[in-house]
């Protein structure tokens, strides 16, 4: 039966926070029409720059259901086997390791990587620039921008960048995290930049 819903996390209310009513609702609407359809929705938008966030949720969630579909199908073909209480008797052996070899499966197939799709183009600076507008203009997206220009937008083990703003989250954090130092380095209160450096939607390493 084809799914007629979409999870929605609690963590998509500070992922939002910056936009305007009308950008969070167009960006809603667009998560559910790419739900139901599959197809990517013409945002012109701020919610445009957000939506691949979501979009990478959506595909990561509709697969682990299939994974879960399937395992359950496998599952089922038990019943049918079990015709009496002397066959399930002489089948305790074999049904133990049948089990043990479903949950180590299911197991394996849980952990599927939830690698977003990979982007068609490169993201422009001005997408950046206006990304970390977005986060509250904490940092400077120059360096960011070109790191990944130069290395033709893959990550230090040669990987492809999949979620670019995933990585400027990453790289907004450690920036952070220097300026922190450096600043509890001169002995300065830094109580109050920490604080605003919790940015909503960031990624915990």
């Amino acid at each position: 039966m084809r799914k007629c819903y979409v999870k929605a996390y609690y963590d998509w209310i500070e992922q939002t926070a910056a936009l305007s009513d009308a950008e969070r609702g167009r960006l809603f609407i667009a998560v559910l029409e790419y739900a139901r359809s599959g197809l990517d929705p013409k945002l012109d938008g701020r919610e445009s720059i957000l939506f691949p966030v979501f979009q990478a949720t959506i595909d990561r969630d509709n697969q682990k259901s299939k994974t879960n579909s399937r395992n359950g199908a496998l599952g089922g073909r038990g019943n049918k086997a079990i015709e009496s209480e002397q066959k399930r008797n002489k089948a305790t052996e074999s049904g133990q390791k049948a089990t043990k070899d479903i949950r180590q499966k299911t197991k394996d197939e849980d952990y599927i990587s939830p690698l977003p799709p990979l982007p068609r183009k490169a993201p422009t600076f001005d997408e950046v620039a206006e990304y970390a507008k977005l986060r509250g203009g904490l940092i400077d997206p120059k360096p960011f921008y070109e790191f990944y220009s130069v290395a033709s937008w893959r990550d230090t083990e040669g990987k492809p960048v999949y979620n670019w703003q995933q990585k400027f989250q990453l790289w907004e954090k450690r920036e952070l995290e220097k300026k922190g130092g450096a600043m509890n380095g001169h002995g300065h209160d830094t109580g109050r930049d920490t604080k605003k450096w919790n940015v909503p939607g960031a990624v915990n390493l």
